[in-house]
């Protein structure tokens, strides 16, 4: 019995490999993305809580702990400050442990900084009050960190093209509604210096409550949610050096920077800025939550839309401009009796601009591809939380004396923000990258398309060994 055994020349085998290992691969979404966005939705909004427990009550904070203004600023300007040193790290723990070791360790972080925050209280010492409650605030602040980086990374594991802006939405947007809710919740609790411990303990226990469920959290899907997903992204070290270079990327920072970081300043120093002209801490409060929750609603707007047309260039060019100019009217519009005035200003600029920052994470990622979204998020939220750090500070040296005809009067403040956010916000025009990380996708849909159609019209033949009888 003699046997005859086919032969397949070797560019035809590498043919057959390519089609047979990666044929239009079907992509699964998984309904553990939703448990893991809701989470890590409740894990930014309780932590920022965190961030604006002082400044909506910033005299009855001064003086409980026998401290200036400044200082009480301070406590609200180190989650910024802790941002900038921090946030190179989480880029690469996130890379290096992946999301579910990053988050629990982020939850067990804002937990312990919210206790440490409360034990502060049981400190005779006046020094050592503030010292205590300082430290918990850094502690607090580096859990910030990871829980501010994390919606990017987790909306590229878990989310297809069609969802991954809301997605990105849906878990950045809850870290400034932690801001919005400090300034409802603070206020209506801490009423006189007696109260005060009751505010500490009550954003301890919240934060403690939303840790646990991260036991129960995923690392990631079982099968990818899209082709982007599927592709391995460059680590952190290669990917910082090579955003450092994109001169998109550049211009998107420039322009998150100075949004960012000037919203976080306002909000922080908003009690300070409206106080020389007759508002009390509640309507403060009250301002500082329609900013924020009409920001809500302008990402949820927004988002899907983006979702759906991808026009990130489109929405980033202009709006970016539009918000700057709302910067450089506040110092028009801050004066006494126009209350409403101003509340419509502030939800004016909080509309547009929540509604640019899922764009601007995703297209920060869009124009750096296949460079980590880790890494880009990271980087962006430096410069915004690093901007914020300048800006506070120079606002609040910006401020009078005591001694001025307006005591403690911070107009120079608003106008330093007004002119400066104004021009920086139309570098934007110069951006002009194209959507690599979707140009990727189509691209590679079209090749494998066409290596199927290629193989089959060659007839390819899988022989069968004949037998001679």
């Amino acid at each position: 019995m003699a046997s005859f055994s086919p032969t397949t020349k070797p560019a035809e085998e590498a043919r057959l490999t390519v089609v047979q290992s990666s044929p239009n691969p079907a992509y699964k979404l998984h309904p553990h993305r939703w448990y893991g966005l809701t989470l890590l939705f409740f894990l930014n909004l309780t932590n920022n809580i965190y961030w604006l427990t002082f400044a909506p009550v910033t005299e009855l904070s001064a003086n409980y702990l026998a401290v200036s203004d400044t200082a009480v600023t301070l406590l609200g300007t180190i989650f910024l400050i802790v941002f900038v040193v921090v946030s190179p790290l989480v880029g690469f723990m996130l890379d290096k442990w992946g999301l579910r070791k990053s988050l629990l360790f982020g939850a067990f972080l804002s937990a312990l900084g919210g206790w440490i925050r409360y034990s502060g209280i049981f400190v005779s010492a006046v020094k050592g009050r503030y010292a205590i409650i300082t430290i918990g605030q850094i502690v607090c602040a580096v859990s910030n960190c990871i829980f501010l980086t994390a919606p990017t990374n987790f909306a590229m594991t878990w989310f297809s093209d069609d969802g991954r802006t809301t997605a990105n939405m849906v878990g950045s947007i809850a870290n400034p509604l932690g801001g919005a809710v400090a300034q409802i919740l603070i206020p209506s609790i801490v009423t006189e210096e007696s109260r005060f411990p009751i505010g500490l303990i009550l954003t301890a226990s919240i934060a403690t409550v939303t840790a646990i469920p991260v036991l129960f959290l995923r690392d990631k899907p079982p099968t990818y949610p899209s082709f982007s997903a599927s592709l391995p992204a460059e680590k952190f070290g290669s990917g910082f050096k090579k955003l450092l270079t994109n001169r998109n990327f550049l211009v998107i920072w420039i322009a998150f920077t100075t949004i960012v970081g000037f919203f976080s300043a306002f909000l922080i120093l908003m009690n300070n800025i409206l106080s020389p002209y007759g508002y009390n801490d509640t309507m403060s409060g009250i301002i500082g939550a329609i900013t924020i929750l009409s920001g809500l609603v302008g990402a949820g707007i927004s988002s899907p839309i983006i979702d759906k047309t991808k026009a990130y260039k489109t929405l980033i060019k202009s709006v970016t401009p539009v918000v700057g100019v709302g910067f450089f009217l506040l110092p028009f519009v801050v004066r006494e009796n126009f209350y409403v005035e101003i509340m419509i200003l502030c939800g004016l600029i909080g509309f547009l601009s929540f509604s640019l920052l899922p764009v601007a994470l995703e297209i920060g990622v869009e124009c750096t591809f296949p460079v980590s979204a880790n890494t880009s998020a990271a980087i962006l939220w430096l410069g915004g939380q690093g901007g914020g750090v300048i800006f506070t500070i120079v606002m609040d040296q910006l401020r009078l004396p005591d001694n001025a005809s307006r005591p403690r009067d911070m107009k120079r403040s608003l106008y330093f923000q007004g002119i400066v956010a104004l021009v920086l916000s139309f570098s934007v025009l110069f951006y002009n990258s194209r959507n690599l990380r979707l140009e990727a996708k189509t691209i590679t849909a079209v090749d494998e398309t066409n290596q199927m159609e290629e193989v089959e019209n060659k007839d390819v033949i899988l022989m069968e060994t004949p037998v001679r009888q």
